[in-house]
């Protein structure tokens, strides 16, 4: 699952990047059961820490075409990353906007989201 295709080919090139770095590895691993938790843990960290940010950054300077900078991408992320929410908003609204004015009508959009949406995974505690 993947909300824009950024995260998909990152999905991707994620998996491959920990086969890459599992590899030189596989004869101390012996068995194929290890070798294919070794990928996937690897796999679920660098998706986790580093290409879901990545993924949503593309997806904020790329296609809606916001001046954002990684420390501003973390409350837009919250909407957006598939690993908080299963539905996503639609931010459509935010292309047509002045660019000045596109952080703050996408971060308004994604904290209203955030707020009423009830099917997201991980709510916060009231």
């Amino acid at each position: 699952m993947w909300t824009h295709i950024y995260d998909g080919i990152l999905k991707l090139v994620g998996l491959i990047l920990s086969i890459l770095i599992i590899e030189p590895i596989f004869p101390l691993l012996g068995y194929p059961v290890f070798v294919c938790i070794a990928v996937l843990t690897i796999y679920g960290l660098l998706y986790y820490y580093l290409l879901s940010y990545l993924s949503s950054y593309l997806y904020c300077r790329i296609t809606l075409k916001i001046p954002i900078q990684l420390s501003q991408l973390k409350l837009i992320r919250k909407a957006i990353s598939p690993l908080v929410a299963i539905k996503w908003p639609t931010l459509k609204e935010v292309q047509e906007a002045q660019v000045e004015n596109r952080y703050a009508l996408a971060l308004e959009k994604c904290e209203s989201w955030l707020k009423n949406n009830p099917n997201r995974l991980f709510k916060k505690k009231q």
